[in-house]
């Protein structure tokens, strides 16, 4: 899939009203994904596949059940070991300074945390420009030259960050809210703060 009318277009979504497509991603470092956090997902999905594939009609759709899933993966991430290469303050600033820098040109930027191990970025992108950017140019245009500068800036040798990313398209009101709160409360989350407010690597639109 290589442009937005391509990826949004055609999907089980009534595009005749849709205007503005929004996006969650995350991107994270490379190792910090252990085993153990693995096996417990693992563990997690297949209870909750179990309970999932015996629910009726009228229990939440597949996104609400990937959502779910990620709220648990994530958590557990937040406290696994592993690189915070992101806590250096000047490789947060200037994943700051490249996350703003896509704003107009690649999407509009609705709200990010960047956290030790992990970026989570809310856009949104016009369908008028239907051979627009795609998820896949936004992560990249945040991660080529994040990892070039924080290879430089720490001394490291290999890899910056993991090859996959997380990324949802969000398709409701509720979903979008949902991730704004998500986003917001992260810090608080993995104990890094006491109030979102309180975090110095994170923005919302207002």
């Amino acid at each position: 899939m290589s442009t937005l009318d391509q990826r949004y277009f055609g999907r089980d979504i009534t595009c005749a009203s849709l205007h503005t497509v929004y996006s969650f991603l995350t991107c994270r470092l490379v190792h910090s994904i252990p085993f153990s956090a693995r096996e417990k997902l693992m563990c997690y999905r297949a209870g909750c596949a179990r309970e999932y594939s015996a629910a009726g009609p009228e229990d939440p759709p597949a996104d609400a059940f990937a959502a779910h899933l990620f709220r648990f993966w994530d958590e557990v991430l937040a406290t696994s070991p592993g690189p915070g290469w992101l806590a250096h303050p000047a490789v947060a600033e200037f994943t700051q300074i490249t996350l703003h820098a896509m704003e107009g040109v690649l999407c509009t930027l609705e709200g990010y945390v960047i956290l030790p191990t992990h970026v989570h970025v809310l856009y949104s992108q016009d369908l008028a420009l239907r051979s627009g950017p795609t998820p896949l140019h936004v992560a990249d245009a945040l991660k080529t030259p994040v990892a070039h500068f924080a290879t430089r800036v720490l001394d490291l040798r290999g890899p910056f960050w993991q090859d996959s990313d997380y990324h949802r398209i969000l398709r409701s009101h509720q979903e979008l809210r949902s991730v704004q709160r998500y986003i917001r409360r992260d810090p608080v989350r993995a104990g890094l703060v006491s109030h979102p407010d309180q975090w110095l690597w994170s923005w919302e639109r207002k």
